[in-house]
């Protein structure tokens, strides 16, 4: 035998064998037929066998008598719903499905559906080498169970609404949610959003807290420095949110807020210093968004838009350095409460447009400016303190006689804290006898 020739064959083999073992594995499409029972783990329910690691599950565009059941923990590359009009549920609660894409694509699940909805109950544990992406096609994913990403991957939700009751935790997987997908955090379930990851998002995204046709006491509470990163909308029902820690990734970016139920968030906000913050409610008419804890206002600038209401029920603080801290009820006509009593924040409040509605005390802010239709609303009891070196009493009494300063009986006077002079501008509460205070 030629010594050369036999060496070129064991080279050729040899790289051939890698090249195989690089390529990606394509995956075997499985397909249930659902003929003999509802038993996933019974072959012959399946086209060709029960779907093993390196196979696609398909459940076909036709629904089939019996709906597959998850009665053992098992794992496919893939899932792929094919009904455009969604249907199908895959049964399993307790049971965990992990999915190892093992593919250049990277898809662990794929929904055909434009409308409707596909319904998963069973765990879903992607694993292996991600990044992991969910592809939807405008139709809903609705699972009942929770999803984990992998330690230190993307789980990526692209197109369409993807509905679940947990999103586990783990070590600094991320969920990412991209294109004009909706991730939806179904209440009825008592789920809880509850990441130990970042949340991150690139394009147009709706985030929904609890469902909004079936109330329950899901919330979103990341932990240990989860970040929401660019704009995320949060359109929700009364949710019960914690502590959240939004970092804009560009300026302009905002918090969006829509829908038709309140949204409380139990923790006030905790951001980054050096930020502006802008913060949007489009929320239905009699519906808002409210932070009942304390929110820090050092070294940040909030800006409050849009056409409907935010209610701070907390104190806004301050670092009393006077440097930002700004308070701005900026475009649109809604409303910004500040029903906290004791806000310290020492930088500028400003009305440009809507309304800022004073419930509780506002007692160390650097200036008020009232611009073109903004208005402040002193609501009965309601008080604020504005540096007389910057905001006069003459100032005050003229906005009030403008209509710019509103409220029951406003009031203007001097007040003295032990070493500075502010303006104060408070209303009588209600049923209170009237009474007349003179300059001095």
């Amino acid at each position: 035998m030629n010594i050369r020739n036999a060496s070129c064959c064991v080279f050729a083999a040899a790289v051939a064998l890698l090249v195989w073992a690089a390529a990606p594995v394509l995956a075997a499409d499985v397909t249930w037929d659902g003929s003999a029972s509802t038993d996933w783990n019974n072959p012959d329910n399946w086209d060709t066998g029960v779907p093993g690691n390196a196979d696609r599950a398909i459940f076909p565009a036709a629904l089939t008598p019996n709906q597959p059941n998850l009665n053992v923990n098992d794992q496919v590359q893939s899932l792929r719903f094919e009904k455009t009009d969604g249907g199908w549920t895959l049964g399993g609660s307790g049971q965990t499905l992990t999915i190892d894409p093992e593919s250049v694509l990277d898809i662990i699940i794929e929904d055909l559906a434009t409308s409707g909805t596909n319904t998963i109950d069973a765990d879903i544990n992607p694993t292996g080498f991600g990044p992991y992406n969910i592809n939807l096609n405008g139709g809903m994913l609705w699972s009942n169970g929770t999803i984990t990403p992998n330690a230190n991957q993307v789980l990526t939700i692209n197109g369409g609404t993807a509905c679940f009751a947990r999103i586990g935790k783990t070590n600094n997987g991320r969920l990412e949610l991209a294109g004009n997908g909706t991730l939806e955090l179904r209440g009825a379930q008592d789920g809880s959003l509850d990441p130990n990851q970042n949340v991150e998002q690139a394009g147009s995204l709706t985030l929904i807290l609890g469902h909004k046709d079936a109330m329950g006491a899901g919330q979103y509470s990341p932990q240990n420095n989860s970040v929401l990163k660019a704009s995320i909308d949060l359109t929700g029902a009364n949710a019960l949110v914690n502590d959240v820690l939004i970092t804009p990734l560009l300026a302009g970016n905002a918090t969006h807020f829509a829908g038709s139920h309140d949204i409380t968030f139990t923790g006030g906000l905790a951001l980054g210093s050096g930020r502006d913050v802008r913060i949007e409610s489009n929320m239905d008419p009699g519906k808002k968004v409210t932070f009942t804890g304390d929110v820090d206002s050092t070294d940040k600038r909030y800006y409050v838009t849009g056409d409907g209401d935010i209610e701070f029920s907390g104190d806004l603080t301050g670092d009393s350095n006077r440097d930002r801290n700004d308070i701005t009820r900026d475009t649109g006509d809604g409303t910004l409460i500040l029903s906290g009593a004791n806000n310290t924040y020492d930088g500028v409040t400003q009305v440009n447009d809507g309304t800022l509605r004073i419930t509780g005390r506002v007692l160390n802010t650097e200036d008020l400016i009232i611009n073109g239709d903004g208005v402040l609303d002193l609501a009965s009891g309601g008080l604020i303190r504005v540096l007389q070196s910057n905001f006069a009493e003459t100032e005050a009494t003229a906005a009030i006689a403008a209509g710019a300063i509103v409220g029951n009986r406003p009031t203007v006077s001097t007040f003295n804290d032990g070493a500075t002079d502010f303006t104060q501008i408070e209303t009588a509460p209600e049923g209170a006898a009237e009474t007349v205070i003179v300059i001095q």
